[in-house]
């Protein structure tokens, strides 16, 4: 072993205060990400690198879980059904239309 390497005294961690001030925000706000953490602490006055907040987020374990996508069932298709008679349908023409409203479906070519 070197002399050098037997005498090395590692450095003091610089980013206990960062890494500190990350969790007080991080715990009352479980869906907060690294970039909404970043976001918070530039808010609050404290010059912090995103890219150095995002890594001591991840040492401290507090990456929020993906949400996994619901699935819904699809629905059976059904055909939609041709108008046979003139008036046989109705339609509202708008959504800002009230129900009473109502106007039928001209059945005419464009």
């Amino acid at each position: 072993m070197s002399a050098s390497a037997l005498r090395y005294t590692p450095a003091p961690d610089r980013n206990e205060a960062l890494r500190a001030r990350i969790v007080v925000l991080a715990h009352p706000h479980r869906r907060y990400g690294a970039a909404m953490i970043s976001l918070k602490l530039r808010q609050a006055g404290e010059r912090a690198n995103h890219k150095r907040v995002h890594r001591q987020y991840v040492a401290e374990s507090l990456q929020i879980r993906r949400r996994r996508r619901k699935k819904v069932p699809v629905a059976d298709r059904q055909p939609l059904l041709t108008p046979t008679t003139p008036n046989e349908s109705w339609s509202a023409g708008s959504a800002t239309l009230a129900e009473d409203t109502a106007q039928p479906v001209v059945n005419s070519e464009f």
